[in-house]
């Protein structure tokens, strides 16, 4: 469906572990075909001490235009990106992968390895993936939710809302992965966004035990 640029089975995310690192991934990320599809992954520093980490992408041949952002956003044709400082024991949402247009029916896998400057064996790598197969969206379905975020493309006000939950935290993250804004939503509420930066932002809908819901949102200048 439409209405969803991703969806999202579990909010207890599954994780891979290693000595200095803890990435936390989704089982899939969704999106209709034409849709950009788009993943956010969450990087625990476990040590006591501050991580440099640069992330590579390892994909087959012929895959599919796609993008990262980690600190920056880099073009198609990087396959590493720039590095980043972890604080020590910080857990950092700035890590998004991009697939701009989904194929039809399709799934795509993408390896990314989030390495640690001057530590080359202790980084950890997540194979992502990507779907627009409607098989997904079957189980997307059993969940009665509605989350709406208008006017879209917005200016000076925003409206988020939502149905079938008591109560969720609604997030606005920008296109580097940053957090801009947090608050608890019941049913529905309208926000400021005049001082926001115009571009791409991402409207996330969360709650312990269910599925995230995520819209892009564009903010006009």
């Amino acid at each position: 469906m439409k209405k969803y640029l991703v969806a999202i089975l579990f909010l207890i995310s599954s994780s891979l572990l290693a000595q200095f690192l803890k990435v936390y991934q989704e089982d899939y990320y969704y999106a209709e075909a034409g849709e950009e599809c788009v993943s956010k992954l969450k990087v625990q520093n476990l040590t006591d001490k501050d991580l440099e980490i640069f992330i590579t992408r390892k994909q087959t041949v012929g895959t599919t235009r796609n993008y990262m952002c980690w600190k920056a956003c880099h073009s198609a044709s990087t396959r590493i990106t720039s590095s980043m400082i972890v604080p020590a024991y910080r857990t950092v949402e700035n890590f998004s992968g991009h697939i701009p247009s989904m194929p039809e029916d399709s799934s795509i896998f993408i390896n990314y390895c989030f390495n640690i400057v001057n530590r080359p064996d202790d980084g950890v790598c997540v194979d992502i993936h990507y779907t627009s197969d409607h098989e997904y969206l079957g189980k997307e379905e059993v969940y009665s939710s509605t989350f709406s975020v208008h006017p879209n493309p917005a200016r000076e006000h925003l409206t988020a809302a939502f149905e079938g939950l008591e109560s969720a935290k609604f997030i606005i993250y920008n296109v580097l992965g940053n957090q801009v804004y947090s608050a608890e939503l019941t049913n529905s509420l309208t926000l400021n966004v005049s001082s926001f930066k115009p571009g791409v932002y991402f409207c996330v809908l969360s709650k312990p035990g269910e599925r995230m819901e995520l819209k892009k949102l564009l903010i006009s200048p």
